[in-house]
């Protein structure tokens, strides 16, 4: 500052001189161009541009190409593609054969490469419906796997399949054939497949059914299985088999089956003859006789196949095999049954019931006279309970009856006319069943008919049938006990309980199921936390657990048989529980057990049941020696 003050001074002072300067000043220099950070740049040409993109995608092919091209040969070997190609696989056999003959196959695998082909393996797949001409039939899919081992150059390889092929007339089949294989001087195992199909045009048996039309739900039906041999020598160990499907109930059988699984639980129902042996152009009949149930316009199939049984017993190789389809309408005079508004229903001891029968006449024509009859004879009924709307029962047959003289409806019924009747009653509240005895069902079966001939329908049977079969559920029953003079474990404490001493009491719960076995049957109470569990009961095998923590108390049956407290004695446990009261329970008869609740699950109907038993408190009323001054808490 003070260099600037001096000059300053000199700058006014007269005759001061100054030097001249040795660098001029450079009072406007020219400035340099400073670029901003967002103004754009200039876009290049577009040819450049385009050219620069042409460069980038060729590098990157080839890189990737030339990377390819290098691991294709470092794993499949330099001859690869010539390996993939020309390796051929090719079966010949008959296109048009007969059920049960012995058919050959033959596999011709042919190397047209210029290299050699390694490790070559030939899987073939027979058709459905094949068996080995020796041996039994092997589990799974029946197939034959060999090794062709080297292949070299322009060498075929071929293998011969054979087995005797079942099934039904103008059913097709398939084989297949799978090469695999590695080429020479790679380690990559390539596959080649080829398909045959072949078609049965004839068989040494044929078996068809007789079927009547128009089938009518309901409706009992006879119908036939009928087979012949068309071979020029004698057949032997043969069997027929019928399938059966779900709404067809087997009655009889002429011949009577050799084998009959109609009724087997949870598999397809079916029945079986033994044929044993056919001569040339010998037939022979089988005749079936049963109920067939449904739906409207359901179509329902029978299959029927005559064959050779496997050494199982189980699976058949057949000659042929037929499938009839039977579309269902309904009874020309229809009824159905609902219980309770359901088709399908489960009732409990006591229950009310009410049913509603409906009909219909599908008939062209009017019926006359018509009747409506439901037997009604079943152990779980309450008779007395039976209440019907214009009907009757008839004590006789044990049936209820609706006709035109209780119903006037039913004298004449035009075609089309519909209509509906009432009924109800009451199940047993207690029927224990006898040992051995079957579970208590309610069937009911009503029929539909006319008591007059039908212009047009002489000798039809024109009656509609329903069915209703309603399973009854057992009924547990669950009682609670307290006591403390007459008791199985003996009590201590003074009575009435006395604050600030423990008086003790025994709880015994008891345990009866009426008519059907129980599973997971589990009893369920809870202690106050004022009460204390004291680890004493009987029977000292009883699984009684008690959770300190949550104060709930469980006594765990599992399966608890059908009759137990009727045909066999109650099932029971007692344990101890003690109280010390408090000021505040003064003057009360506190709670020393809350509710009790019994649950399982019924075995025949799969309902869910329980019970319940009321709480108890010191007023133990249970106890004929506790007198009424013992029963309330004393200072």
């Amino acid at each position: 500052m003070a260099d600037l003050e001096e000059l300053g001074k000199r700058l006014y002072k007269q005759g001061e001189g100054f030097e001249e300067r040795k660098i001029p000043p450079d009072l406007a220099r020219e400035r340099e161009e400073h670029r901003v950070l967002w103004q754009k740049e200039p876009k290049p040409p577009p040819e450049a541009l385009k050219r620069k993109k042409t460069i980038l995608w060729v590098g990157v092919f080839t890189l990737i190409f030339g990377g390819g091209i290098f691991l294709f040969f470092q794993f499949y070997g330099f001859n690869a593609f010539l390996n993939i190609q020309a390796v051929k696989v090719e079966i010949v056999g008959d296109k048009e054969i007969r059920s049960g003959d012995r058919i050959s196959w033959q596999v011709r695998v042919t190397n047209e490469n210029n290299t050699a082909i390694e490790d070559a393996v030939l899987v073939f797949n027979y058709p459905e419906g094949a068996t080995p001409l020796l041996g039994q039939m092997p589990e799974g899919v029946f197939r034959s796997r060999q090794n062709l081992n080297t292949i070299n150059p322009g060498e075929s390889v071929t293998q011969t399949y054979n087995a005797y092929v079942f099934g039904a007339r103008g059913s097709s089949k398939k084989v297949s054939a799978v090469l695999e294989y590695r080429p020479k001087g790679s380690t990559a195992t390539f596959g080649k497949d080829a398909f045959f199909v072949l078609n049965i045009v004839r068989s040494p048996v044929t078996i068809a059914f007789n079927i009547p039309e128009n089938l009518r739900i309901g409706q009992t039906m006879e119908f036939e299985i009928r087979y012949n041999s068309q071979s020029d020598k004698d057949l032997i160990n043969l069997s027929v088999e019928l399938l059966m499907p779900e709404g067809f109930q087997y009655e009889s059988a002429d011949p009577a089956p050799s084998a009959d699984n109609s009724k087997k639980f949870g598999s397809q129902k079916k029945l079986g003859w033994y044929i044993g042996s056919l001569r040339p152009a010998q037939d022979g009949v089988i005749k079936v006789t049963g109920k067939i149930s449904g739906s409207e316009l359901e179509v329902q199939n029978f299959q029927a196949s005559l064959g050779v049984m496997l050494p199982d017993k189980v699976t058949m190789s057949a000659y042929d095999s037929v499938v009839a389809p039977i579309v269902l309408h309904s009874p020309f005079l229809a009824v159905s049954i609902l219980a309770q508004g359901k088709k399908a229903y489960i009732t409990f001891p006591g229950d009310l019931i009410s049913f509603e029968i409906s009909w219909k006449n599908n008939l062209p024509v009017s019926v006359s006279e018509a009747i409506l009859e439901m037997r009604l004879d079943s152990l779980p009924v309450d008779m007395r309970s039976l209440r019907v709307d214009n009907g009757f029962f008839r004590d006789a047959t044990k049936s209820v009856v609706w006709n035109a003289s209780s119903n006037p409806d039913f004298k004449s019924i035009p075609p089309g006319a519909s209509g509906n009747v009432q009924f109800n009653f009451r199940t047993k509240s207690s029927f224990p069943l006898e040992s051995g005895e079957g579970r208590p069902v309610i069937k009911l079966v009503p029929t539909f008919k006319s008591n007059s001939v039908i212009a047009g329908f002489e000798g039809v049977d024109t009656g509609g049938k329903a069915e209703m079969e309603i399973k009854v559920s057992s009924k547990l029953q669950l009682s609670a006990r307290a006591v403390y003079f007459d008791a199985p474990i003996p009590n201590t404490g003074p009575m009435p309980p006395k604050v600030g001493s423990e008086t003790t009491y025994t709880v015994t719960w008891s345990l009866a199921n009426m008519v059907n076995d129980v599973d997971n049957v589990v009893v369920t109470s809870s202690l106050p936390p004022y009460m204390n569990f004291k680890n004493v009961f009987i029977p000292a095998n009883s699984v009684l657990v008690y959770d300190q923590n949550t104060g709930e108390l469980q006594w765990k049956l599992g399966r608890v048989p059908a009759g137990t407290g009727f045909l066999s004695p109650a099932l029971q446990v007692s344990f101890q529980i003690g109280i010390v009261p408090g000021e505040d329970q003064i003057n009360f008869s506190p709670i020393i057990i809350n509710d009790a609740k019994v649950t399982g699950k019924d075995n025949f109907t799969g309902a869910d049941l329980s019970a319940t038993a009321p709480r108890k408190t010191t007023d133990i009323q249970d106890d004929p020696r506790a007198g009424f001054n013992q029963r309330k808490v004393a200072p």
